[in-house]
């Protein structure tokens, strides 16, 4: 039996169907495409803080773009981190497995959260 070559459209036509079962397979549920973010315009990382009050001390920098699962939200003290809010999110940081809260205007992908 003589083995005959695919012509090159039929393999790009495979490549382009491969490439398509591989991106389905690693594409973001629903929960992934969801997962907020920290970020700071200013700097390379962002304050999580142990309470909703500066004063209480920051208890851990977080690097840009790490993900944070934001459990709960309250309204306490304004601040300003890329724009003044008074929102405060309670939750952990993936990168530092810390929890604390994070000022809103650092959290991006906000997700509905209850009040704390």
């Amino acid at each position: 039996m003589k083995l005959r070559r695919m012509s090159s459209k039929k393999r790009y036509a495979s490549f382009i169907a491969f490439l398509a079962l591989i991106f389905s397979l690693g594409a973001a549920t629903p929960a992934q495409a969801s997962t907020s973010i920290v970020w700071s315009h200013t700097g390379g990382s962002v304050p999580m803080f142990w309470g909703t009050r500066t004063t209480g001390g920051i208890q851990a920098w977080i690097p840009n773009s790490s993900h944070f699962e934001m459990r709960c939200w309250v309204d306490d003290q304004w601040y300003y981190g890329n724009y003044w809010s008074n929102r405060w999110f309670w939750g952990q940081s993936y990168a530092t497995g810390d929890w604390g809260f994070e000022p809103a205007s650092f959290v991006y992908y906000q997700t509905y959260v209850p009040h704390c």
